[in-house]
């Protein structure tokens, strides 16, 4: 007889879903010559995998897996929907 084992879930962001761009000293990503967009976090769902961000005068949620500390206010370097990393504005 078998027996059923229950297991709790984990809170793992998701895998990548493929190659992701690096941006330049440009911010043009070097894999495929899109640029990247820099963009000001507005809030971060619960998980803290993605966030709504703002990109000119759009709002729209992007993965911030790739990040670390990322926080509200912070400002972000976006490509395809997915923060590439921290961008120092200064």
């Amino acid at each position: 007889m078998s027996q059923i084992i229950h297991q709790q879930p984990t809170l793992e962001p998701p895998e990548p879903l493929g190659i992701y761009c690096e941006p330049d000293k440009y911010g043009r990503c070097i894999t495929c010559s899109d640029e990247a967009h820099p963009a000001t976090v507005l809030e971060i769902n619960e998980a803290g995998w993605t966030a709504v961000v703002q990109i000119n005068d759009q709002t729209t949620e992007i993965d911030i897996s790739l990040v670390d500390d990322v926080a509200v206010g912070t400002t972000l370097l976006v490509h395809g929907g997915v923060a590439l990393g921290r961008l120092e504005i200064g």
